[in-house]
């Protein structure tokens, strides 16, 4: 009786305790899916945006290509090209509707591209009538870059947000299994005990049964004792009869005789009581192995439910498990089909790169030709010339050279995007020393000064940063006060002073931090970020050579470095160019 609720209490706790994992299970291969859809909608969602900024692009192409040649090609483009605009940024919004930061970052987009489809076909329009300048391409191209900065910081946001998800995603699919193998193991130790339970109990049933055999043997010896008993009474009673006949000369006898008689009946009442005694017992016993019986057959009906309810879940982890392979064979198909999109976007930038090529090499033979027919004509037939006519050829020819140094700036600050980056651990030092070299002659000329204070060792690419310490000294020099000797300063040191903002993006530690100023001629404050602008000059070309690229190419090269850099300067007192770079 003391067994039965040890058994009952090991199948409730075993039920409870699988029950739960069941359901904690459950949960996280539902999270597991969840997890793996959330990282599936960020791919699209950064496809999506790629598809977009490739759309926008390839509009403006169109455009161009329509102003400068005037073939109705690309119109019939334009058409292609802003529908399927249009079916991406509906794409875009359905992907983001829940995500309120993304909405509004794509509400702007909208404006904006609304604002260049206005600026271009205004711009093809006026193409018809009229040339168009230089100058006007530059507010499409701010448009552009606001544009790009917008695309780029939803595709930021994404990547947060991948980079969240993807982490849960991970230690969903290391929860899960651990979980599933919990509840195995659990399970088979439920079994394992409960069998063992009732296996005790069987065999202390078996023990019971053979005490109340021998008890029920014990009580069929008692009776065949009882029975010789009686036997033996009615004998005395016999011999009592006959005595009672001798009853006058045998009284001593007689005495003796109802002694014995009363005696035998104290002997077979006792006897009788311990008889009922035993059938009492063994009642009680029968009593009891029935229950165990009925007992045990419920113990073996609820295993038999538990081995059901176990089956179930096995075929459901199964279930379960084939549906997580189909995501896993998903993403990795969308995985793919991202690095697919990427290879064509490199191919593309070959093909753009080897455009650039051609059309420079192009634009600059007929300038070449230009310069040399006009020095020819200048050299041989000066003295025919009117002095008018010398200065347009001198115009003619100096507006040759500005147009081959902007093409060769072009294919300079096209090709930072095209070519392949190699950093190596460099003697930054060092390449100051040669670009100083390579500027001797016009150090020498303006009898300038340059100061190096401080020493840094950086992983860069030293071509690139070459052009850089060069286009920064040569700026220097050109802006320099006339009849002043320029003095260029070049600092190194930690940059621990860089703004908390660009510090957050950076997600570095160390960086170093390298000043270039100078005494020149300085600018004005408000045109600290629009100096780093291609084509901004923020003087003439009468007053001082140049096109309007250099600091450009700059600013791309710290781009490409992982760094940032900032313009101060004070008009007539000189400026300052700040650089920070990872150390």
């Amino acid at each position: 009786m003391i067994k039965k609720p040890t058994i009952k209490t090991i199948f409730v706790s075993a039920i409870i305790i699988l029950l739960a994992l069941t359901f904690l299970s459950y949960f996280r291969i539902k999270n597991l899916s969840e997890s793996a859809s959330w990282v599936n909608h960020t791919k699209n969602v950064e496809i999506t945006l790629e598809k977009i900024y490739i759309n926008i692009l390839e509009l403006e192409s169109s455009h161009k290509g329509y102003i400068l040649s005037k073939d109705s090609v690309y119109l019939n483009s334009l058409e292609i090209r802003n529908a399927e605009l249009d079916i991406n940024l509906d794409l875009l919004q359905n992907l983001i509707k829940d995500n309120r930061g993304q909405v509004k970052r794509l509400s702007e987009i909208r404006n904006l591209i609304a604002k260049n489809r206005t600026f271009f076909r205004g711009l093809t329009k006026k193409s018809q009538s009229s040339d168009i300048s230089p100058l006007v391409w530059i507010e499409g191209k701010k448009i552009l870059d606001v544009l790009k900065n917008r695309i780029l910081e939803m595709t930021l946001e994404e990547d947060k947000l991948g980079d969240k998800r993807i982490s849960i995603f991970v230690q969903a699919s290391f929860l899960t299994p651990f979980f599933t193998f919990i509840l195995v193991i659990v399970s088979i130790s439920s079994l394992i005990v409960a069998y063992v339970k009732i296996i005790s109990d069987l065999k202390a049933s078996e023990k019971l049964k053979i005490r109340l055999e021998n008890k029920s043997n014990d009580i069929a010896v008692s009776s065949e004792k009882l029975a010789l008993q009686n036997i033996e009474i009615k004998r005395r009673a016999a011999d009592f009869l006959l005595a009672n006949s001798e009853l006058a000369f045998q009284n001593d006898e007689k005495e003796q005789r109802a002694a014995e008689l009363r005696l035998a009946n104290t002997e077979l009442a006792f006897q009788n009581a311990e008889k009922e005694k035993r059938a009492a017992e063994l009642s009680a016993a029968n009593i009891e192995l029935a229950f165990q019986n009925e007992e045990k057959e419920k113990r073996a009906e609820e295993l038999r439910i538990a081995n059901t309810e176990l089956a179930f879940q096995n075929e459901e982890k199964e279930k379960r498990a084939e549906e997580l392979t189909l995501a896993n064979k998903e993403l990795a198909f969308q995985n793919e089909e991202k690095e697919n999109q990427a290879i064509e976007l490199k191919a593309a930038n070959k093909e753009l790169d080897a455009f650039v090529y051609v059309s420079s090499h192009d634009l600059q033979e007929p300038l070449r030709k230009i310069q040399i027919f006009g020095g020819r004509i200048l050299e041989k037939e000066a003295e025919v010339l009117s002095e008018t006519g010398k200065d347009y050829f001198n115009r003619m020819l100096d507006a040759a050279n500005r147009m081959q140094t902007l093409i060769e700036d072009l294919l300079a600050f096209s090709r930072l995007n095209t070519e392949e980056r190699i950093f190596e651990e460099t003697n930054v030092n060092q390449i100051i020393e040669e670009v100083r070299t390579e500027l001797w002659e016009t150090i020498e000329e303006k009898q300038a000064q340059i100061e190096v204070e401080g020493f840094c060792t950086l992983k860069i690419i030293p071509f690139q940063f070459r052009q850089l310490v060069a286009n920064l000294m040569t700026n220097s020099l050109k802006f320099s006060k006339p009849k002043i000797a320029p003095i260029i300063k070049i600092k190194f040191e930690d940059g621990e002073n860089l703004p908390i903002v660009e510090r957050n993006k950076m997600q570095k530690k160390k960086f170093c931090h390298i000043s270039f100023s100078d005494n020149g001629i300085g600018f004005e404050p408000e045109y600290k970020d629009k100096i780093f602008e291609v084509f901004q000059r923020l003087h003439g070309k009468e007053v001082y050579s140049g096109t309007g690229i250099g600091l450009a190419i700059v600013k791309k090269i710290v781009e490409n470095h992982k760094g940032f850099i900032f313009a101060k300067g004070v008009l007539g007192e000189g400026s300052q160019f700040d650089i920070y770079l990872p150390a």
